[in-house]
């Protein structure tokens, strides 16, 4: 029982909540701007409150754009068998580090291309003043 980080598959099942899109409003830019705060229209300023922009249907907010989030696994590459999905990308091999987690989502200076589900970081090769994290409550359903 307690509060985590949200593992790398979970924080991409709760951000994608059923959808098989590469963002969970779908595939266009247009509704870009009412989801994410990215480079586009941030202007690369401070970040907003998480709550500045939709939900997506599970009633979460921010999940892609303002800060790239922190997850509970170390960063790997992903190889062609561990896929998680269709559009994910392959990043360089990670770098030894103390904070190697991966971060997960884009943040207010990541590109259009990059909001979307399957964004993933390794930390090493971002600002560390744009990332954030997202608390998960683990409990037991046994009495």
């Amino acid at each position: 029982q307690g509060y985590r980080l949200l593992t790398e598959a979970e924080w991409e099942f709760v951000c994608r909540g059923g959808t098989q899109t590469s963002r969970y409003f779908g595939e266009t830019d247009r509704l870009l701007g009412v989801y994410a705060w990215y480079e586009k229209n941030s202007d690369r300023k401070s970040m907003q409150p998480v709550s500045a922009f939709r939900p997506n249907c599970l009633g979460l907010f921010g999940l892609y754009g303002n800060a790239y989030e922190w997850c509970m696994d170390k960063f790997e590459p992903y190889s062609s068998a561990d896929v998680l999905s269709d559009d994910t990308q392959f990043d360089d091999l990670p770098e030894l580090h103390l904070f190697n987690e991966i971060v997960r989502g884009g943040s207010l200076d990541s590109y259009a291309t990059n909001i979307r589900s399957a964004e993933r970081r390794n930390p090493l090769r971002i600002d560390y003043d744009l990332v954030g994290f997202r608390v998960s409550r683990t409990y037991s359903l046994q009495p």
